[in-house]
């Protein structure tokens, strides 16, 4: 698989799936889903791209499969869809 632009994932995370964004050793990006932070993730400062190992990681930080979080970077997963996926594995 391809990497992703870090750019473009932070910019996913924020504008399309409304994560909130903290300023730590590295970006974090928190999933807030009714008033409550159920799954969170980071980019280091400096990240230019995001390999398909870092995407892997990142899915599971967010409660998806891989191929979910590449979906919503790529635009063809919405952010209802992703959040079902997120609360779903939080309950099992």
């Amino acid at each position: 698989m391809a990497d992703f632009a870090a750019r473009e994932v932070r910019r996913i995370l924020v504008g399309k799936l409304g994560c909130e964004q903290r300023n730590t050793d590295h970006l974090v990006f928190d999933l807030v889903v009714d008033g409550k932070v159920v799954a969170w993730t980071k980019i280091s400062h400096g990240a230019k791209a995001i390999p398909d190992g870092l995407v892997a990681a990142m899915a599971r930080q967010l409660k998806v499969r891989p191929g979910t979080f590449r979906g919503l970077i790529s635009c063809n997963v919405q952010k209802d869809d992703f959040i079902r996926e997120t609360i779903a594995t939080l309950g099992s």
